[in-house]
């Protein structure tokens, strides 16, 4: 069994042994910060299992626990799946702060510094960001442009407008666009690492599970076909969202 997994296993041994003193000594099982232990609990134990299976179907699981001092968990970061030499990661965790080649910024038409993804990367970035955007003339939906990552720890910022959610068939074509463009750019820039938000879900309303297949697959199908992309991270604001794409993922052929 690798390594990973049989620590995984030593951490939800621990943490079910600290749950069941804990509800011992408040004889409850309501209190909050139980039912978040639970949670985690739980999630790990999804995770454990996913590992297992994993060798089976010759993918490699990556998986990084941050704990504290009392071996809590505060963060896992990364479910992912090989695609020949280059690696699909999953993170819950903040876009701006990845250090990646370029990140992905989830823009508008006019590659304005708006709300959700796009306000917190302009943010981050400095003012010099919009002041190069403004000089693009825009950006359609589903293409893509590139910048200079100014105060960000990526070097670029790849900007593409996703679909706003219609349920016509137009919008997995334009959604499963954004992301080829935005690969595709990358490779002709030179650059090996990019980190993607989850395009569309936000104000545009895209069905968090019915992006996730579209991007996974747009992706996984891009790999498959270019060389020189080394690591796509999905970058997700949720643990839900975490989730969605997790399952979408061990799905993907």
């Amino acid at each position: 069994m690798p390594e990973s997994v049989n620590h995984l296993s030593q951490i939800i041994e621990e943490m079910r042994a600290r749950m069941h003193d804990t509800a011992l000594d408040k004889q409850t099982l309501v209190d909050p910060e139980l039912l978040e232990k639970s949670r985690k609990l739980d999630r790990l134990i999804n995770l454990y299992h996913r590992i297992n299976r994993s060798g089976s179907r010759g993918e490699e699981i990556i998986l990084e626990l941050t704990l504290d001092q009392n071996m809590e968990v505060i963060e896992m970061s990364a479910v992912g799946k090989k695609i020949g030499a280059a690696k699909i990661e999953l993170v819950v965790g903040d876009i701006t702060l990845q250090d990646t080649d370029a990140i992905v910024n989830a823009a508008n038409n006019r590659l304005a510094p708006g709300g959700g993804v796009s306000g917190a990367i302009h943010r981050a970035a400095g003012p010099g960001l919009w002041e190069e955007c403004r000089k693009l003339g825009g950006c359609a939906t589903g293409e893509a442009k590139i910048t200079g990552g100014h105060n960000l720890k990526a070097r670029h910022v790849i900007h593409t407008v996703g679909p706003v959610y219609s349920g016509s068939p137009g919008d997995p074509v334009q959604l499963g666009n954004c992301y080829r463009n935005s690969l595709q750019l990358a490779l002709q820039n030179g650059l090996k690492t990019i980190a993607f938000p989850s395009i569309s879900t936000g104000i545009f309303g895209y069905p968090v599970d019915k992006a996730a297949a579209v991007a996974l697959q747009a992706v996984r199908d891009f790999l498959a076909q270019h060389s020189g992309i080394e690591l796509v991270r999905f970058v997700l604001f949720s643990e839900s969202d975490f989730e969605v794409y997790s399952s979408a993922l061990s799905k993907l052929a």
